[in-house]
């Protein structure tokens, strides 16, 4: 649940600007989500404390909730014991973020 929500609050922050100009594909924005992901779900794995990822995010903007949201569905994941299960998590969170926001996205067009 609350990964849709940051899918759906980031692709409507990234969204908002490109319709007054050229839009963006969806595989672009939802690329840019992706690496997002993969650099929270990192430190989560890596043993970066939550307070520390929490502290990272912006204070204020519409982006502060897409932060928190993608910090605490990445937080929910237990941190893994083997450098390949910590590879394995990291690219599970990337491309289900990316698959919800394509979907997301869909939904609005």
């Amino acid at each position: 649940m609350m990964l849709r929500f940051a899918s759906a609050a980031l692709c409507a922050l990234l969204l908002a600007p490109a319709a007054q100009a050229q839009v963006a594909s969806p595989q672009v924005l939802c690329g840019s989500m992706g690496a997002l992901a993969v650099s929270v779900m990192q430190n989560r794995q890596y043993g970066v404390s939550r307070a520390d990822m929490l502290a990272l995010a912006p204070e204020e903007g519409e982006e502060v909730q897409v932060f928190r949201a993608l910090i605490s569905e990445a937080y929910s994941v237990p941190i893994q014991e083997t450098r390949l299960g910590r590879e394995s998590v990291i690219d599970g969170f990337r491309k289900a973020i990316e698959a919800s926001c394509i979907q997301t996205i869909r939904g609005i067009t």
